[in-house]
């Protein structure tokens, strides 16, 4: 009898531990150590996609928008029930991405991120007509085509040099170098037709430089352009910081610094160089897609940035969680498009 006692209670263990053990296998929604809390899905709209959403980025795998959007899909997944493909669609700094979403049905199944920088109107003023033209082609077309659905993040425009540079370690050292040596250096950038172009070419016709822009499809593109020699000075986002082993930040488009994300950084602004510059990052539809998948994607949204675990995951990586709603975010784009069609 003692053995046959000894026995179940063997097998209850057993089944115990085997139970304990499936229950810690990680899936692919739980990639980053966190997984979020499922919710009920019941108030999705009638008109929500079934089966799969496909969350498009216009960069290469591995940048800041890519890294945003596959979290975005990550803590999506087990609130709406459905399977998320995250796919880069890479060229003419998101024109390409912008045409492939256009093309799809405006049903909800297809988003894509984007991200636009506010210059001032002043700013503007400092670039020839053709040339302004062709930087604010991806945001034009955003502003025609798209419909925004809410803000996810902020950034800001930062300027990087290997950490081995002697012939220029601050923003002032380095414009003096440029005035002292016109045509010397290489400038590079994320995008030509882009945010990242419209940065660059905001600091060569602001600050006066004769310097030389080399556009790349991504800034671990840009990266390994420098480390290679091949390039002199990179201008990507601040929060590529985590990742800049053997970079020195020369400062960054905010109005204040901040000092506890990016210590010993000072801004442009604080530095005596009149240049402040917002990149907010928002996600987008189709023009013409149902309102309440819109309603629902903005609440959805705003659901995942005001999660414990998210924001804990964006701080890892050094990237500023700041939701705003969908009308919030048309504004952005609005504004810069705007601004830029008043000076035509």
């Amino acid at each position: 009898m003692k053995r046959t006692l000894a026995l179940i209670f063997s097998c209850i263990m057993l089944l115990a531990l085997l139970t304990a053990c499936g229950n810690d296998v990680a899936t692919d929604a739980d990639q980053s150590g966190t997984t979020p809390d499922a919710t009920e899905s019941s108030d999705l709209p009638a008109s929500w996609p079934k089966g799969t959403i496909t969350y498009e980025c216009g960069y290469a795998a591995g940048g800041t928008q890519d890294l945003v959007i596959r979290a975005l899909a990550q803590y999506a997944e087990p609130i709406t029930g459905n399977s998320y493909y995250v796919e880069n669609i890479t060229g003419g700094s998101g024109l390409i991405m912008v045409n492939d979403v256009y093309g799809r049905d405006a049903d909800g199944s297809t988003a894509c991120i984007y991200s636009c920088t506010i210059p001032t109107a002043e700013d503007f003023q400092y670039f020839p007509s053709d040339l302004l033209d062709s930087l604010m082609k991806a945001n034009v077309q955003i502003y025609d085509q798209m419909q925004a659905c809410a803000q996810v993040n902020v950034d800001y425009s930062a300027i990087f040099i290997r950490s081995d540079e002697t012939r220029f370690t601050t923003f002032e050292e380095l414009g003096e170098y440029v005035a002292a040596h016109p045509g010397e250096l290489s400038f590079g950038a994320t995008g030509a037709s882009g945010n990242g172009g419209l940065m660059l070419q905001t600091f060569i016709n602001k600050f006066g430089w004769d310097i030389n822009p080399v556009y790349y499809d991504s800034t671990p593109e840009e990266k390994a352009a420098m480390l290679n020699g091949e390039l002199d000075i990179m201008c990507t986002t601040i929060a590529w910081m985590p990742s800049s082993e053997g970079f020195t930040c020369l400062g960054y488009s905010a109005e204040t610094s901040n000092q506890d994300s990016y210590p010993g950084i000072a801004t442009f602004k604080e530095q005596g160089y009149d240049f402040v510059a917002t990149m907010r990052r928002g996600i987008f539809v189709k023009k013409g897609t149902d309102q309440s998948i819109v309603d629902y994607m903005e609440k959805l949204l705003g659901q995942i940035c005001s999660d414990e675990n998210y924001i804990a995951d964006q701080a890892a990586l050094n990237y500023t969680v700041d939701y705003a709603s969908a009308a919030e975010m048309q504004n952005s784009i609005n504004t810069v498009v705007e601004t830029y069609q008043n000076l035509k």
